[in-house]
């Protein structure tokens, strides 16, 4: 690509773009910007520029050459950059009428070699999040580090020792009965429940004394409180419950409720039956003329919740938190999404944060190897007849959010009364118009027509003030 003046002049920065101004020395923050992007999808730092409106500022670089020969010297230097990847054509100059322009093309780092980090010190690992560098905290650094792992940490021995007697016998009988009615593993049904946990990986043989232990998922998995806290205390599961007309939480459920043990089987069959209780009837007959409206819901919990377990961080103290509000269910998880987003809705590769507690999912029936847990709830979610879910990633926070809408009467709605729908719900106590167009980003009379709008359908309502000091409700009724 031939790199014009005024391409550059109205270059803007991005996720995969920076532009920095370097007269006299290159900047400090440029290498927190390399191992940003090369932590990331990648991208091009240019030197020698200044973002501006309508358009930039080219001041050019000094002694450019010279320049060049000091950059490749450092981003070979392991002791300045550490995991790089970097071939002396990623630096190139780009002569301008007002001075020489450094163009540094970054290459994304495969995630097995991250982090990218500066000066020998892994707290000193930078990500992208939008156009900024953000400096990784501890728990995403240890994050990073387990995701390049080859052994995940829920496939390791657990420190204690621990072994198949130290289980909660209640997470291991309920999961064992699971496990024998699903037959995906092979003479499940003559199996003891020692022999199924040492058939789906929860048992090892330490190298060390020669003795069956756990694995640090079995633990987290099928645990008491004791091994838990000694495997990873920061584990952190929570499921709330809102309605339109209060603030405070209707029904919640986390892994610190003290009448059952902290492991994450526990929470799983706890939030499932809960969610299946609460959540709509769809009516959806099947090939043999059968209503399995129910079924499928229930198919699509199991696989939400399977999902964003398997791929949570289990370092970070965001962890797992699910929102039911009116019709809408959220399922947050720490981490984002080792496929990359496109794969993830594709399918076809399978890629767990956590492979060992992924593999307790498959014994009972859930997800599968290919990969497909994410497009089989989408595929779910049209074949009932409900919204489109969406799947995003916070770069900000490193989390992956899966959003579903279970209502089979939304197809009245539009795209922007769906989204207006779910921060209706997910603020009970109102909504100005010029808040709801922040959120949307439109102008406050075009939120105000959708608002309006939705009070004509039956959707929202409002408190009955004037322009001045109008709130927004979402109706109190559950689609």
């Amino acid at each position: 690509m031939h790199i014009t003046e005024d391409y550059l002049a109205r270059l803007k920065e991005s996720e995969t773009v920076e532009l920095k101004e370097s007269a006299e020395k290159i900047p400090s923050s440029f290498y927190e910007s390399y191992c940003a992007m090369a932590n990331g999808q990648g991208g091009t730092i240019y030197l020698g520029i200044v973002e501006g409106e309508p358009q930039n500022t080219i001041c050019g670089v000094e002694n450019a050459p010279q320049k060049v020969k000091q950059l490749c010297n450092a981003l070979t230097m392991r002791d300045k950059i550490a995991n790089n990847i970097f071939y002396s054509n990623d630096v190139s100059i780009v002569k301008t009428s007002h001075g020489d322009v450094i163009k540094v093309d970054v290459r994304p780092v495969p995630m097995e070699q991250r982090p990218v980090y500066l000066n020998n010190d892994p707290s000193l690992s930078y990500k992208r999040v939008g156009e900024g560098d953000k400096k990784l905290d501890e728990d995403e650094v240890r994050g990073m580090i387990n995701d390049s792992s080859k052994t995940k940490f829920d496939q390791k021995a657990n420190p204690l020792g621990l072994g198949f007697d130290d289980l909660d016998p209640t997470a291991v009988e309920h999961f064992v009965g699971r496990a024998k009615a699903a037959r995906r593993i092979a003479s499940v049904e003559t199996m003891s429940p020692l022999q199924i946990m040492r058939r789906i990986g929860a048992i090892l043989i330490d190298p060390e004394s020669k003795k069956e232990v756990l694995t640090n998922g079995a633990v987290l998995f099928f645990g008491t409180s004791v091994g838990i806290h000694s495997a990873c205390g920061s584990l952190w599961m929570d499921y709330r419950e809102m309605t339109a007309e209060s603030e405070r939480y209707a029904h919640r459920i986390t892994n610190k409720d003290l009448d059952y043990e902290p492991n994450i089987f526990s929470f799983f069959e706890r939030v499932e039956n809960r969610l299946s209780d609460v959540l709509p009837t769809p009516f959806h007959l099947n090939e043999t003329g059968t209503n399995d409206g129910k079924s499928l819901v229930t198919e699509i919990i199991r696989e939400a919740l399977a999902n964003a377990i398997s791929n949570v961080d289990l370092g970070s103290s965001l962890g797992v938190v699910i929102k039911k509000e009116g019709p809408f269910l959220s399922l947050r998880n720490a981490g984002g999404l080792l496929t990359g987003m496109e794969q993830a809705r594709a399918g076809g590769v399978s890629k767990p944060r956590n492979p060992c507690i992924f593999n307790f999912f498959l014994a009972i029936g859930i997800t599968d190897h290919g990969g497909y847990g994410i497009p089989t709830i989408f595929e779910r979610m049209k074949s009932l007849h409900m919204p489109e879910p969406t799947l995003q990633e916070s770069g900000n926070r490193d989390e992956t959010t899966l959003s579903l809408m279970f209502s089979q009467n939304s197809n009245h709605l539009s795209t922007e009364e769906k989204e207006v729908m779910a921060l209706l719900y997910r603020n009970p106590t109102g909504l100005s118009s010029s808040k709801v167009a922040g959120e949307l980003n439109v102008s406050t009379e075009k939120a105000r027509q959708i608002l309006l709008g939705l009070i004509e359908k039956g959707e929202a309502r409002d408190n009955g003030m004037a322009r001045k000091g109008r709130l927004y409700f979402a109706s109190n009724k559950e689609n």
